[in-house]
């Protein structure tokens, strides 16, 4: 039977100002295992009473609480198996509104990741302190909030320090205390866009500590600029971003970066800052369970240790050769 916490996004379709009371009307749809299903189907049988009765109970308190009345918006849902929070927003369709929730998930330790201890020690070396660039690559759902987000937990409980967090919007809620470490976190408003977000959170990092940036789904020139130079300046910054691999995602944030920068100067910031670049695809693994269901699939790059492949790497940047980066690829698993 399928639960709850099996569910990545539900949508609920609002028509002519309200929700219609005869759900079998209603095409839910909910994501689980990449597959996108309707709570019913063609012929109006419903395809598991218990998701209708949770479906129902999620209907009610988004009505209760109104939340539908603003574009973005979050809450926390109770049930038997537990607490689940929900960030929310309102989409356009041509045929009325439809409000969309995900499921905000509970953010893994790092060591329960299905991550080889190699890049585990990479992402979490002390080298990183000093500052640096770190990139997490993939497709859409392939986890890359989450792993960053395990990263910055897990580096805040050992090394102490602050982050700050720019996303659009917030995936997770990992603000607060972690050791001796803090992490605040900024959501892009309709007053605020993430080039504001960058440039508040830069000029709020302290002067001295482990600092770290995180700048969620970079795709536009101000933000690659503000990152590359925010890590220039001795901070941890980690980005996200879509990607097919190391390479392309690389091509296209230098190409941003020196539309800005001289040419020369941008590679040579991009070869002194760049410390671990990570593509992946996540296969799911069904003899297991929990976190280490998932098998990360891809390869990483790192110049952090200092020996003569890592600083080839590195030269290979400083070049502009991103293309002589693939034989230096890392398996993940």
């Amino acid at each position: 039977m399928i639960k709850l916490n099996q569910i990545t996004d539900i949508y609920f379709p609002y028509k002519k100002g309200k929700f219609v009371d005869d759900l079998i009307h209603l095409p839910f749809f909910y994501s689980y295992k990449d597959d996108v299903i309707p709570l019913y189907n063609d012929d109006k049988e419903v395809f598991c009473e218990k998701l209708k009765s949770i479906f129902i109970k999620l209907l009610s308190t988004i009505i209760e609480q109104k939340n539908y009345d603003d574009e973005f918006f979050s809450f926390s849902y109770f049930d038997d198996s537990g607490k689940f929070d929900f960030r929310g927003n309102n989409m356009g369709s041509n045929d009325g509104l439809i409000v969309h929730l995900r499921v905000i998930p509970e953010i893994p330790s790092i060591h329960s990741l299905r991550l080889s201890p190699h890049i585990k020690a990479n992402l979490l070396s002390p080298e990183l302190n000093g500052g640096g660039l770190i990139l997490f690559i993939a497709q859409t759902g392939q986890g890359k909030s989450t792993l960053m987000d395990s990263v910055i937990i897990e580096r805040l409980n050992i090394f102490g320090g602050f982050c700050v967090t720019c996303e659009d919007p917030i995936e997770a809620v990992i603000e607060g205390y972690h050791k001796a470490g803090y992490c605040a976190q900024q959501g892009v408003t309709a007053d605020v866009d993430m080039f504001g977000l960058i440039r508040n959170a830069s000029r709020s990092l302290p002067a001295i500590g482990h600092n770290m940036l995180m700048i969620g789904e970079v795709n536009d020139v101000n933000s690659v600029v503000q990152g590359i130079d925010a890590s220039a300046n001795g901070n941890i910054v980690l980005m996200t971003g879509h990607g097919k691999s190391i390479e392309d995602f690389l091509n296209r944030i230098f190409a941003m970066y020196a539309s800005v920068k001289d040419e020369k100067l941008a590679r040579q910031i991009l070869k002194s800052t760049l410390k671990v670049a990570m593509y992946w695809n996540r296969i799911w693994d069904n003899n297991t369970s929990g976190w280490d269901k998932g098998i990360y699939s891809g390869n990483y790059l790192s110049t952090i240790e200092g020996n003569d492949q890592n600083k080839e790497i590195a030269n290979l940047v400083g070049e502009g050769k991103l293309s002589a980066l693939k034989s230096h690829y890392i398996d993940l698993d």
